[in-house]
């Protein structure tokens, strides 16, 4: 009942009249919100206006500005049918004014005969609660876009502590960034069934062949070597031959058609030199690190792929970063300039070089420390530092190459879980090619922070470029179910 509410009370129709070759269709967007009172994209003295802009492959946009009515119809017609439709709808403060609220749906066909699509929308440049929650707290999960532009959160711990993770999960979770609806599938003795077979969490998922790869983590046996491929298409779950050894919140590096997982805890619970060069269908090839490494950070450069600092095998912070060579399955080992750190967040950016975020220093304390793999120097170098020191944060890239930082624990303890949010302007350092040209060239602003203070959260971009904040712990220890999205300004 209360959906149902929800939307007759917040609801606006917005009908778009389609022409092509053959005929007519029509397009309704039904604008749908989060259901706390506090966050109103639509709110009456702000919002004047309504702009709606649909775009698309081998078309000029169409779109139109017109004064806000709630409940009222806004008609757009002459959009030529096709596929990869992208429907936009922004409130603006004024008529020529800057957006206050934004909904973008993913790519969809627009044919002839009467569509309907539900477009989630919020506030610009904050983040705002999802439609709903993940039917089950969790922390220690993994959170991957699947080749059908959703985001898919799966297992996780219910319980525990990050160290110490218990009450592994198998559900499985689906988010649509267009309708803002989260679905949960089954688990269970019942029918229509679609969770893991073996419950895990700290293991690691990747995009393969139509598929997602998931392997390793931890159940309450110890470390998993279990490899499964899911299928939500057909909400099918199947096994791939085991890991030779199992780890436990290993790093992961995404390549254009593989993947690499290195590093984590193995079944002793100490750090593991074992890498895993993954195949789309879920194969794996057993690789060997230079060096025992947990907690590393690592992204993908136009080098290779870069893995920085972490515990050695003595418990040890290293400064030290591996290069790894996709042709040859190679791991080089190389001296960085910055501190070494653990728990660290990385961003591969779009120019090449990767970005290594705050963590945990070699003095156990939290670091505001910013640095760049600067691939044509071949060399990790100081940045800048953040406005507030921290580790167990997540970081992610925006669509204009600036990087979101958010959450995280600003301590040693849980209480110092923090909401803070920061957003680092990354136009001048993508410039630089040697490590000289970097000094003065972070530039970073705070912004609204989220809803709920969090650590080992999972943050996302999502093919609608919006950012999804999915669970992790308070600043009590516990896990959460909540979901937080952010439009970037």
């Amino acid at each position: 009942m209360t959906r149902v509410w929800t939307r007759i009370a917040i609801g606006l129709w917005l009908t778009a009249f389609v022409s092509c070759g053959t005929g007519e269709a029509s397009l309704e967007v039904y604008l749908v919100r989060s259901p706390i009172v506090d966050e109103d994209p639509l709110e009456d003295g702000l919002v004047t206006h309504l702009h709606i802009r649909v775009s698309g492959p081998e078309m000029t946009p169409v779109e139109t500005t017109s004064r806000f009515h709630a409940g009222g119809i806004s008609t757009l017609s002459g959009i030529p049918a096709g596929e990869d439709r992208v429907v936009q709808v922004e409130g603006l403060a004024d008529e020529n004014g800057y957006a206050i609220s934004r909904g973008r749906s993913l790519p969809l066909t627009l044919g002839e005969g009467h569509q309907r699509i539900e477009l989630f929308i919020a506030r610009v440049g904050r983040f705002t609660s999802a439609r709903g929650a993940l039917k089950q707290a969790r922390f220690g999960h993994s959170a991957v876009v699947s080749d059908r532009a959703q985001l898919l959160v799966i297992g996780g711990a219910s319980s525990g502590t990050f160290d110490t993770p218990t009450g592994p999960l198998e559900s499985i979770v689906r988010y649509d960034p267009t309708s803002g609806y989260i679905e949960h599938f089954p688990c269970g003795q019942v029918s229509g069934r679609f969770c893991l077979s073996s419950p895990r969490a700290q293991g690691a998922a990747m995009v393969g062949s139509s598929g997602i790869i998931v392997l390793g983590g931890i159940d309450s046996a110890g470390a998993v070597t279990e490899v499964e491929f899911l299928d939500p298409l057909l909400q099918v779950v199947v096994p791939r031959s085991p890991l030779a050894e199992g780890l436990v919140a290993p790093t992961v590096i995404p390549f254009a058609d593989h993947n690499l997982i290195a590093g984590g805890r193995g079944d002793d619970g100490t750090a593991s030199a074992t890498a895993y060069w993954v195949e789309p269908t879920g194969a794996v090839e057993q690789l060997v690190l230079p060096q025992r490494r947990f907690a590393m950070s690592g992204g993908l450069s136009s080098s290779g792929g870069v893995l920085f600092g972490g515990f050695d095998g003595q418990g040890t912070i290293s400064d030290d970063f591996f290069l790894f060579d996709s042709a040859t399955r190679s791991f080089t080992v190389h001296p960085s300039d910055s501190e070494g750190r653990a728990f660290a967040s990385a961003v591969a950016l779009d120019s090449g070089a990767v970005l290594f975020v705050g963590g945990l220093d070699s003095a156990g304390q939290p670091s505001s420390s910013v640095d760049l793999f600067v691939p044509q120097a071949g060399r990790i170098c100081p940045l800048g530092e953040l406005k507030r020191a921290r580790w167990l944060g997540s970081a992610v890239r925006l669509p204009d190459d600036s990087v979101l930082i958010v959450g995280g624990l600003t301590g040693t303890q849980v209480h110092s879980a923090t909401g803070d949010t920061e957003i680092l302007d990354l136009r001048f350092v993508v410039l630089a090619d040697q490590c000289e040209q970097l000094s003065g060239a972070l530039l970073s602003a705070t912004v609204p922070g989220l809803r709920i203070g969090r650590y080992a959260a999972q943050a996302t971009a999502l093919p609608n470029e919006t950012i999804a904040i999915t669970g992790g712990l308070d600043a009590a220890g516990r896990p959460l179910k909540s979901m937080e999205i952010f439009i970037p300004n």
